[in-house]
């Protein structure tokens, strides 16, 4: 848990944390199921009346894919820039940390869980698979014509 007071944010200094992490003993939400691997730098700062951060995440996270619920790993890259407040106000954009101090690591979990898709899928999946064969060209028509009953009946007739 790496934690920064409210009281150390200034608009002189701003302050630079460089974090690895696996967010252990934070909650996860579908559809992640677990961080393999993560660093993030964070550079936090006054902006206006606000405590504000940079952040730049590398993370390699565990995903269900949403076609068999089958676990697989994806990588991500994210840069994203927040207002960390302390309520809502109806004008700052971000996210909210009531109290003297701001949690980063809960502050980079929320932002990695913002980027990634609702609905996964990872790429040897049998979608993906389906849609490559619909993209091919048929190469004639009778290689993409759908069977008909008659088609037995034609056979019987050409094999007398």
């Amino acid at each position: 848990m790496t934690k920064v007071n409210r009281g150390a944010i200034t608009k002189e200094k701003e302050l630079v944390y460089n974090v690895d992490t696996t967010f252990h003993g934070y909650k996860f939400r579908y559809p992640l199921a677990g961080v393999s691997s993560c660093h993030y730098e964070a550079r936090v700062y006054k902006q206006g009346k606000y405590d504000h951060a940079y952040f730049y995440i590398d993370a390699t996270l565990s995903l269900f894919d949403s076609n068999d619920n089958t676990i697989f790993d994806d990588h991500y890259v994210i840069e994203e820039e927040d207002d960390l407040l302390t309520e809502e106000d109806g004008e700052g954009v971000g996210y909210i940390f009531p109290g003297s101090s701001i949690d980063l690591d809960e502050a980079a979990l929320l932002i990695i869980q913002s980027a990634i898709p609702t609905c996964p899928i990872k790429e040897e999946s049998e979608f993906f698979k389906k849609d490559e064969e619909a993209d091919k060209e048929p190469s004639s028509k009778e290689e993409h014509r759908e069977p008909s009953p008659w088609d037995v009946l034609e056979e019987i007739i050409d094999d007398k």
